[in-house]
């Protein structure tokens, strides 16, 4: 099993955008609605925290 080549990957990707803007080559497309974003609050934080067993990150001095 060979390694993939990322980098290559995404150059190869960059220049496909960049010939589709200039409209040389069609690239499949799709139309997605947006969806709003959820409502966050301390509440929800809490929850997600509890929820995943995570706490407070706390920094190099011990503040939050």
């Amino acid at each position: 099993m060979s390694k993939r080549k990322v980098f290559d990957e995404m150059i190869e990707g960059v220049a496909a955008m960049n010939s589709h803007r200039e409209e040389k080559i069609t690239l499949r497309t799709y139309k997605i609605e947006a969806t709003p974003l959820p409502r966050v609050d301390s509440k929800l934080i809490r929850e997600t925290r509890k929820r995943l067993r995570s706490g407070r990150k706390r920094g190099p001095d011990g503040a939050a």
